[in-house]
């Protein structure tokens, strides 16, 4: 879990994207060198189809680990005798 705090701080760059923080701005310029304006993160950085920055990788995984949870729980649900309907996007871009 550690290994994905970078996310963690990504994610506060672009909510407190209308604060100013100094400090905020230069961990975000240590992490992100590539980055100009923390303010403004590039949405192709999320992509899990996408490549060229780690957070991709990153999207992949999350969405790997979701797919696992939501198909444990359909599973679990349906050997337990409930009937399930599940309607599940396949994409978001």
């Amino acid at each position: 879990m550690l290994r994905y705090g970078w996310l963690l701080l990504l994610l506060s760059c672009r909510v407190l994207a209308t604060a100013q923080n100094s400090e905020l701005s230069i961990v975000c310029k240590n992490l992100f060198p590539e980055l100009s304006d923390w303010h403004q993160v590039p949405e192709e950085w999320f992509g899990p189809r996408k490549s060229g920055h780690y957070t991709n990788e990153l999207a992949g995984d999350s969405g790997n680990f979701r797919n696992r949870y939501i198909f444990r729980l359909l599973g679990d649900r349906v050997r337990r005798g409930d009937r399930v309907l599940a309607v599940i996007g396949s994409s978001h871009s």
